[in-house]
């Protein structure tokens, strides 16, 4: 059975100890986690020790785990300014590495800065991600226009030329840049550590935002089970996490909204063939 995970942006007006409450009740593997959280978990308790605990007591994994807000601008910051947040990044990683998680993602949060400082900067935090033990995970949005396209991000974490570093992917984001299955050809699957799960609203293509016109997989316009296929024939099987960014759901039943979108995806899945694999029919 394929691992399903429950990024808690979906559930984000719960608590993290409701967040993973309700990540259980729903039939989740485990929780994708924000270093916000994580922090305000470690002020209030004094270390990751209890959350782990906590996760373990719901039968519950996390494996991947999102920066704070105050590196979301990591990808604009020339490189000197940005070597000089390492201590930042060793933080983030070490509570990633708390909660058992293997791989950080950095998503491309805006239009800001070059390319070029983009991709040295993702080299040089793949080097401290490496120190830790960790993957680290460029992924590109949809709206921004920065390496929006899923091939333009790959070109990015190819020529930085790391190891440890990879892609993630994500359906609103695919749709939102206009991407297709030209975008994956050539890009192993192995470099792949993850895809988000979700919708779009019935907006524009060109009005759409990733934190604010999501909506559970199937329920949209962005070809959720058209793009899974794409995803899984390409190899890309190793983790989904459903993350719904739409501050019009955080006010309703969240139990129901997590129960929902896992059987949407858990529908998805078993529609699709276990031999279709890269070059398969």
């Amino acid at each position: 059975m394929v691992e399903l995970y429950l990024n808690t942006a979906t559930v984000q007006s719960a608590s993290l100890e409701e967040q993973v409450a309700i990540a259980r009740g729903a039939g989740y593997d485990g929780v994708e986690l924000f270093a916000d959280d994580l922090e305000s978990w470690v002020a209030a308790r004094g270390g990751t020790q209890r959350l782990a605990e906590l996760l373990a007591k719901h039968e519950l994994r996390t494996r991947r785990v999102l920066p704070p807000r105050r590196l979301f601008a990591w990808h604009a910051m020339v490189p000197r300014e940005f070597r000089g947040r390492r201590a930042d990044f060793e933080h983030l990683f070490a509570l990633a590495r708390g909660v058992g998680a293997t791989a950080v993602i950095l998503p491309v949060a805006s239009g800001e800065g070059s390319v070029a400082d983009a991709r040295e900067n993702f080299a040089t935090a793949c080097d401290w991600a490496q120190d830790a033990g960790l993957g680290l995970a460029y992924e590109p949005v949809g709206h921004t226009g920065k390496t929006s396209r899923v091939r333009e991000a790959w070109a990015v974490v190819r020529e930085a030329g790391r190891p440890n570093g990879g892609l993630f992917l994500d359906v609103f984001h695919f749709y939102r840049a206009g991407c297709g299955s030209e975008d994956l050809e050539g890009i192993p699957a192995e470099r792949v550590l993850g895809v988000h799960l979700c919708d779009a609203i019935p907006l524009p293509r060109d009005e759409l935002v990733g934190f604010r016109h999501r909506t559970i997989p199937g329920d949209g316009v962005a070809g959720f089970a058209a793009v899974l296929d794409l995803f899984w024939r390409a190899g890309y099987r190793d983790y989904f996490a459903v993350e719904i960014l739409n501050p019009d759901l955080w006010t309703g039943d969240l139990p129901a909204l997590a129960a929902r979108a896992a059987q949407a995806c858990r529908a998805a899945f078993a529609s699709l063939r276990s031999d279709q694999a890269p070059g398969a029919g």
